[in-house]
């Protein structure tokens, strides 16, 4: 808004206009969402959901000095949290040593979300930031023609949230899992996983999975 306050003329106007269809594609996508959050409560043959990949994780973790400056194991974690009660929730985690962090790695943790659901799921709606490299490519396309050409699912529906504004289910189990580490060091993958379960103590920490791409 500093910009706009700046500009003059046809400049003004064009980023005015700019800025009203940004704000409009946000209150869509924040409807979409609410909308599939209700619809989910109440039909059984639909799931909504959101996913995200967390911020770079670290192994080791620990408050000694020569760790802290040493070389650290890169952990990744794409987090899936499930819109209806029970709000399930996973995690599919892998090491810089098994892949990378793009589509493919995306694609693959989904497909496996997707062999979670019950036989009776024929339509899921998806929300993700707008991250090219990761969610919003034609590799993740593919993936969901795929699966409504192999399995039970009958249509998939991708929303992408808006640039700046993707609040979504996920950002807590983010803040969780942060929180659940505060106090502990982590030496090996499976420390970390420990740390998922803990972060949802009232669950069940079968959800957590470990995904070796």
């Amino acid at each position: 808004m500093q910009v706009l306050s700046k500009a003059k003329g046809e400049e003004k106007d064009k980023l005015k206009k700019e800025y009203e269809a940004h704000i409009k594609r946000k209150e869509g996508s924040n409807i979409s969402k609410e909308d599939d959050k209700k619809r989910a409560n109440i039909d059984k043959t639909f799931v909504s959901a959101n996913f995200d990949l967390q911020k770079v994780l670290q192994i080791s973790v620990s408050d000694a000095g020569p760790v802290y400056y040493s070389r650290k194991l890169c952990v990744y974690n794409l987090t899936v949290y499930e819109a209806a009660p029970p709000n399930k929730a996973f995690c599919f985690t892998w090491n810089e040593c098994n892949g990378k962090r793009g589509s493919n790695e995306i694609g693959s943790c989904i497909l496996e979300w997707f062999k979670t659901s019950s036989d009776i799921v024929k339509e899921v709606s998806l929300f993700s930031d707008t991250c090219g490299g990761q969610d919003r490519n034609q590799f993740v396309a593919a993936l969901f023609l795929f699966i409504v050409q192999t399995t039970h699912v009958e249509v998939t529906e991708h929303v992408f949230m808006e640039k700046g504004h993707s609040e979504m289910g996920v950002d807590s189990m983010h803040s969780a899992i942060e929180y659940a580490q505060r106090d502990i060091f982590i030496y090996c993958l499976s420390q970390w996983l420990t740390v998922f379960a803990l972060a949802r103590p009232n669950h069940n920490r079968n959800k957590n999975k470990e995904k070796n791409l």
